[in-house]
C-alpha cells in the first residue's frame, strides 16, 4: 500500500469490500430528485424567456421591414395637393388612373 500500485483485481476487491461500509443516506434520493426538479424548472423558465425575447425581436424586425412606404401607384396618381392645384383635377385624375391601369395590365398576366 505504500506505493499505491495495485493490480486491477486488488482494486476491485477493495472496492467490493468498501461497498459494504459506504451506504447512501435515506434522504439522498428525495434530495437528488428535488434538485433535479428545481434545475428542470429553472431550465424551462430560461428557455421560455429566450423564446419570448426571440419572438419579440423577430416581430420588431418584421415590423421594421414592413413599414408602409409611399406606393408607386400613388406617385403615378399624383398627390392630392398637386391635383387640387390644377384647374380641372377630375379629368387629370382620370388620365392618370387610365395610365396606371394600362401599366398594370402590361405588367400583370391576363386572366384566362
Amino acid at each position: 500500500m505504500d506505493n499505491f500500485e495495485f493490480e486491477a483485481n486488488e482494486i476491485e476487491e477493495l472496492l467490493r469490500s468498501a461497498g459494504e461500509y459506504v451506504q447512501p443516506s435515506d434522504d439522498l434520493l428525495p434530495a437528488v430528485l428535488e434538485q433535479a426538479r428545481l434545475a428542470r424548472a429553472e431550465w424551462r423558465v430560461q428557455n421560455w424567456v429566450w423564446f419570448v425575447m426571440f419572438n419579440i425581436a423577430l416581430c420588431i424586425l418584421l415590423v421594421g421591414h414592413l413599414r408602409l412606404e409611399p406606393s408607386r401607384d400613388f406617385e403615378i396618381m399624383g398627390a392630392p395637393s398637386s391635383i387640387a392645384q390644377q384647374e380641372n383635377p377630375g379629368w387629370h385624375a382620370v388620365d392618370r388612373f387610365t395610365a396606371l391601369r394600362r401599366r398594370q395590365a402590361a405588367v400583370l398576366p391576363s386572366p384566362k
